[in-house]
């Protein structure tokens, strides 16, 4: 849907069709809040609209790389091809103090990723391929014709989200919470494990 199809709805669904209580900005901004939102918490495999990939060229000694623009969490590194253990802060630490069973190299690479993107060993050689695969930020709508970047199934969420805070702002806390039910049933649909099924008798009696 794009942004003028959204804000519509929710225009509609807050009861508001004949006395506008809401500017477009405002409706605007919390749309673009909730999208956020959801690309926030909602697992990597759901938001398949906002998966990228960046590649870049080592440069010899230099161990540390900017991260894109529009990079949200990461969900992969490579260096030529070959897969990175993604690494923490406390594998960072053990590493950084030689207190490891296990040290990086060329051919068993590492990858720290948090403001910037580390690769270990530190490269000794120019022009080495260091692939990035991520969660790119949802592109923030503004003009009417403007796409929201979330898969499909997920816009009415965004528009659930946008509903709980105007009728917030409203005091309508009945219906800012049943909006607000309805957004989180669908970050549990995508987030919550299946149930594990009781296995099946075998045998006979």
């Amino acid at each position: 849907m794009n942004l003028l199809a959204m804000r519509t709805e929710v225009r509609s669904r807050i009861a508001e069709t004949a006395t506008t209580f809401y500017s477009d900005a405002e409706i605007n901004g919390w749309l673009n809040a909730g999208q956020l939102d959801l690309a926030q918490r909602l697992p990597n495999e759901t938001l398949h609209t906002l998966r990228e990939i960046s590649e870049s060229e080592t440069i010899a000694g230099v161990q540390t790389y900017s991260l894109p623009a529009d990079f949200l969490r990461w969900r992969g590194v490579s260096y030529e091809g070959t897969p990175c253990r993604m690494i923490g802060f406390e594998e960072l630490r053990a590493i950084n103090g030689g207190n490891v069973f296990w040290t990086p190299t060329v051919a068993d690479p590492a990858a720290f990723v948090w403001k910037t993107l580390d690769i270990y060993p530190k490269p000794t050689e120019d022009n080495k391929k260091v692939s990035l695969y991520y969660v790119k930020r949802p592109t923030q709508m503004t003009g009417d014709t403007a796409e929201c970047s979330l898969p499909n199934e997920l816009h009415e969420a965004v528009i659930f989200y946008a509903c709980a805070i105007a009728h917030s702002k409203d005091q309508n806390y009945d219906a800012a919470a049943h909006f607000r039910q309805a957004y989180q049933d669908v970050i549990a649909n995508y987030t919550t494990p299946p149930a594990k099924q009781p296995p099946t008798p075998s045998g006979g009696a």
